[in-house]
Parts: C-alpha cells; sequence; structure tokens
C-alpha cells in the first residue's frame, strides 16, 4: 500500500446508481452493455477499463464503468463522464480473481486505519478487460485532507 498523487481523471462509459445491495446485478449488467457498446468507444489507454464507485451516503453508491477519456467533450448517448478530481489516494495493486477485489478494497481501509488516514467516498478500479475480469487491478481510494 501507498499514498499517491493522481491527476484529475475523467471515466466516460456507463451509469448506474444503486443501493449497495442492489450493486452485485447492476454492474456487471452495466459492464455488458458497455462491452456490447465498445466500438463506440475509443480504444481504452492501456487496454484495460476503468470502474469509478463514489459512495452517495444512506446506502446508495454512483458506479461508473467505461474508459479513461482524453476527450470527454464527445459522449456517446445513454453514456456519463464522471470526473474524479485530483488528489492523494491510497493504491493497492490486487492480484488474482475479480471476486476478492472486495477484499482488497477491505485491505485498503484496514491499511489506512492503521497509518490514522480518513477516506473518502471515491474508489478507482483500473485493469477490466473485455475478456477477462481477473488478473491485475490497481485499486485507489481518496484520502480525506
Amino acid at each position: 500500500m501507498e499514498i499517491v498523487q493522481r491527476p484529475e481523471l475523467t471515466v466516460v462509459g456507463i451509469e448506474v446508481v444503486a443501493r449497495f445491495e442492489g450493486l452485485s446485478t447492476a454492474v456487471p449488467d452495466a459492464w455488458r452493455r458497455l462491452f456490447d457498446r465498445r466500438d463506440e468507444l475509443p480504444p481504452p489507454p492501456g487496454g484495460t477499463f476503468t470502474e469509478v464507485s463514489n459512495e452517495l451516503g444512506g446506502g446508495a453508491y454512483r458506479e461508473t464503468v467505461g474508459l479513461v477519456a482524453v476527450d470527454a467533450d464527445d459522449v456517446p448517448a445513454g453514456m456519463s463522464a464522471v470526473v474524479v478530481p485530483a488528489g492523494r489516494f491510497v493504491h493497492h495493486r490486487h492480484e488474482g480473481p475479480v471476486e476478492q477485489i472486495a477484499d482488497s478494497f477491505g485491505a485498503i481501509y484496514d491499511w489506512a486505519a492503521q497509518h490514522g488516514l480518513r477516506l473518502g467516498p471515491l474508489k478507482v478500479d483500473q485493469g477490466y478487460t473485455p475478456d477477462a475480469f481477473d488478473g491485475a487491478h490497481d485499486l485507489y481510494i481518496d484520502v480525506n485532507p
């Protein structure tokens, strides 16, 4: 685990808003819809797609699955652009099954608590491909000042 300074990031893709218990169906559905429409988007930088999660409070989350956009002026119909502000983030490299990513995010929270850090509502998960969700993912959670 390490604290890194990240530049502003814009992700263009499919957005869903759901309560936590609904994410397990809403997010995979959003990935399917995104990959069905990926010919409407440029190739993703580095060949991988990104998920941005924003905890809205009250058990609700806004999830955007898509690609990091160099130019977010041309957003396809039915898609959204989300901006992740520049700032400090805790970074962890996840290696393994996608089903264990929640455990890796949990490890970030544990590490932050041990180091007296307050984490914010934003999570970034970079490493998805249309052919394989498993493997290496770079995980980030924002650090509150």
